[in-house]
């Protein structure tokens, strides 16, 4: 069972990093959050920047659609597990979102 079939799932996320750092490799995030569940329907989109060595990062939430039109907050990511999938490398993340609307 792949993780997108666990019966879980309310949602995906889309997103970009870049590196934005001149003397250390800092990460620029732009990511959008999807949500469809019985209670939720709308996007969060958030954008920032952290270095990458951290072990926790912090971003901004700038705005959402639908349920969470309008909103504000702070997204709190940390690395789960890193893994070689297909030749490329693959990480996963755990959010804790705190929002204000």
């Amino acid at each position: 069972m792949s993780l997108a079939d666990q019966a879980d799932r309310v949602g995906r996320v889309q997103g970009w990093y870049g590196n934005c750092g001149q003397s250390t490799l800092t990460l620029c995030l732009a990511q959008t959050f999807a949500y469809n569940d019985s209670v939720y329907a709308g996007t969060l989109s958030l954008l920032g920047s952290g270095v990458a060595s951290d072990p926790v990062k912090y971003a901004p939430i700038v705005g959402g659609t639908g349920d969470f039109a309008f909103c504000r907050g702070v997204a709190e990511q940390s690395r789960v597990f890193n893994a070689i999938v297909n030749s490329e490398e693959n990480s996963w993340f755990h959010y804790n979102i705190t929002l204000k609307y």
